[in-house]
């Protein structure tokens, strides 16, 4: 079994990631960012493979057996990007996540779950994604969550954790607020997402 974990940057497809990869078989078990054909290659050959991809690739949707997707409001999104690991927002790369959640991975995708809703109900999110790929609900639920919980990072900035597959304060927890003027900006510019994905419109966008 292929699960690919894809999503728009600062969205919480590290999180399905990790949350799918505790949940799986860990005995022949092959996991990492999906960048290359080599790494579908050695998925392919492992007994269960869950891999996690942002740009859409095409090459690979046809080996995966489930998709899974998450998104976030805009204005979260550019907010988180701008203080992630003290680096500055690389906003191309977030235009074209969005873009690309909207034409390819919300069509494509077994399950989408907004970040919004991972983080108030992540029980009930882990319970979703194992009847997706077990059929079944979470077993050892609470264990699940304390690992998601202590998920480690390197110590490193410049490199991601080999396991995890997070980097140097990955995490924002919540750490971060755009002035009401880029806010009114990011929500013009992405109004067609947030109807999309059922987001409220602030005052003035309509």
């Amino acid at each position: 079994m292929i699960v690919l974990c894809a999503g728009t940057y600062r969205s919480g497809s590290c999180w399905l990631f990790n949350a799918v990869r505790l949940m799986m078989p860990q005995a022949g078990l092959f996991t990492g960012f999906l960048d290359t054909r080599q790494t579908l290659l050695e998925a392919e050959y492992a007994d269960n493979a869950v891999l996690k991809v942002h740009a859409h690739r095409q090459w690979a949707v046809g080996k995966a057996d489930i998709i899974l997707t998450s998104h976030r409001h805009p204005v979260d999104v550019y907010a988180s990007a701008r203080v992630y690991a003290g680096r500055p927002a690389n906003e191309a790369l977030i235009d074209g996540s969005l873009v690309e959640y909207m034409r390819r991975w919300r069509g494509l995708a077994h399950y989408d779950v907004a970040y919004e809703y991972m983080v108030q109900y992540e029980p009930r999110v882990l319970d979703d994604l194992s009847f997706i790929v077990h059929g079944r609900p979470c077993e050892d639920l609470e264990s699940v969550v304390d690992e998601l919980d202590l998920l480690e990072e390197p110590d490193d900035p410049r490199a991601v954790h080999p396991v995890t597959l997070l980097t140097k304060d990955h995490r924002t927890f919540g750490k971060h607020a755009l002035t009401a003027g880029q806010q009114t900006a990011v929500c013009a510019r992405w109004k067609r997402f947030i109807e999309l994905c059922g987001y409220p419109v602030l005052e003035g966008q309509e």
